[in-house]
């Protein structure tokens, strides 16, 4: 029996790399669809038929996510980085004057602590200590409850109810 339907755009060559690679880019699965050129439910399709695809997104998603916390754990926690400056030196050669050239040398500077790396990450990663709470506490005097609100309107409703019948 044939089946049924339009041919895949599936190629267990093209598609498992190319999906790996977009993870990796930080790429959505909405956007993924959209660079496949496929619609978001074809992807979703293919996640569960192509487990080689599915592997490719998981383990592209994994090491992207894990490379991105690195980062801010080193940007919440201060780090030091090593750079390579050119400097200009001059010197004097055979007495005949002065002579520039240009060295490499490496130097090593020191980034600090990142405030919004580290609200970020203890807002995440602790929510019930660092949330944002907003508590409001609202008392209004000689306020009443709000059974015995209900009542009082349900009075004035009879009342009135029985002046139009008299």
């Amino acid at each position: 029996m044939a089946k049924i339907g339009r041919p895949t755009k599936y190629n267990e060559d093209y598609h498992p790399k190319t999906a790996l690679k977009l993870s990796l880019a930080g790429f959505t699965d909405d956007q993924m669809a959209d660079f496949f050129e496929i619609n978001p439910d074809t992807l979703y399709e293919w996640k569960k038929r192509y487990p080689a695809f599915s592997e490719a997104l998981k383990n592209g998603k994994a090491v992207a996510d894990a490379n991105v916390a690195s980062t801010l754990y080193q940007r919440a926690m201060g780090t030091t980085k090593k750079i390579k400056k050119a400097i200009k030196i001059r010197e004097q050669k055979n007495g005949e004057g002065m002579v520039e050239k240009i060295e490499h040398v490496e130097d090593e500077i020191y980034i600090p602590p990142d405030v919004t790396a580290i609200i970020f990450w203890l807002k995440n990663r602790q929510p019930r200590i660092w949330r944002d709470r907003v508590e409001q506490e609202t008392t209004i005097k000689g306020s009443i409850s709000p059974d015995k609100w209900i009542r009082e309107m349900l009075d004035e409703v009879e009342d009135k109810d029985t002046e139009t019948v008299r």
